[in-house]
């Protein structure tokens, strides 16, 4: 749509999905704040250096998603309860980080995978040239996009519920390289998923066929890693399909915007908690703390006496 006809000014589109994430991601704050906090004062997690890290990245990058949704949709609603006209490019912005800011959880566990592949199968750190390799192909297609909008190169308008109009870039090869931002989203927790397997087999490969406290904590661990690694993928995939619906449709649909907004939101607040059960110690931790029921009882030789570090597997 041509730049001259689209008003700078506009009165906020607020609907009920507004009010459902903004309410659905203040609850998500509860169990990851909750998780943070206890990954760093729990000494259990201090025995498992890497899964400790990872749950704190991952932690406080769901804390800080939901702080950019909650912001969004909390601006949208204020001005539209004030009936205050809103910046029409400043309010677009603001929806492209919040349509975008997902796509760190996806990526994240790639990273920690990628280091802790190497400390167990190579037994040494990750040159710095994979990593930033790896950090390159998962979000250089999307900061290239988002540097279109944002610096406004050769923009265009598309019509858009909320903020009235949501801008797009005419910089060379952008729908090219959503296609691949859209490859990397769908393909980087598999590879996530399935370095985390080797690590696990090759861990337990080494592993006394005796020692069975230790081929618990690692059946444990690689369940939680893993679906730290691919449960927020699960929870985004209905966004991202309809995500390339409406870029070739134009089109909204509230049944589908509610449903994908509840999976997202559930998943937002699940997903470190559902890592962390499958984990004995750690399923011990949230039973004491809320009282739940009484823990169950760890044997003298089971994981809570064996410290695991050397091993890299965490």
């Amino acid at each position: 749509m041509n730049a001259s006809t689209i008003p700078k000014y506009l009165y906020p589109e607020i609907s009920f999905q507004n009010y459902e994430v903004l309410v659905g991601y203040i609850l998500t704050f509860i169990p990851n704040v909750y998780f943070f906090h206890r990954s760093i004062t729990y000494k259990p997690f201090s025995d498992r250096a890497i899964f400790k890290y990872m749950t704190m990245v991952m932690t406080f990058e769901l804390i800080f998603s939901a702080f950019i949704h909650v912001f969004y949709n909390g601006y949208m609603i204020i001005n539209e309860r004030q009936n205050t006209m809103i910046e029409l490019h400043l309010c677009s912005k603001l929806n492209i980080i919040d349509l975008n800011v997902n796509q760190l959880l996806i990526v994240t566990p790639l990273y920690f995978n990628i280091y802790r592949f190497h400390k167990i199968i190579f037994n040494k750190n990750p040159n710095i040239i994979i990593i930033i390799i790896a950090i390159f192909i998962t979000m250089a297609p999307l900061l290239y996009m988002m540097t279109g909008q944002y610096l406004e190169i050769n923009i265009y308008y598309v019509p858009k519920k909320g903020c009235g109009y949501q801008i797009f870039s005419n910089i060379p090869y952008y729908i090219t390289i959503m296609y691949i931002n859209i490859f990397v989203v769908l393909f980087i927790p598999f590879v996530s998923f399935f370095l985390n397997y080797l690590i696990y087999r090759t861990v337990i490969r080494r592993t006394s066929i005796s020692n069975r406290a230790k081929i618990r904590e690692y059946n444990g661990l690689f369940k939680g890693i893993a679906i730290q690694s691919i449960f927020p993928f699960f929870c985004q995939v209905p966004g991202v399909a309809y995500q390339i619906f409406f870029t070739f449709t134009r089109q909204n649909y509230f049944p589908i915007e509610v449903a994908i907004n509840f999976v997202l939101c559930v998943g937002h607040g699940f997903c470190i908690f559902l890592s962390m059960v499958v984990i004995q110690e750690f399923r011990n931790m949230i039973f004491r703390d809320f009282r739940i029921m009484k823990q169950i009882p760890i044997h003298p030789h089971s994981t809570m006496n064996i410290r695991i570090k050397s091993s890299h597997f965490v």
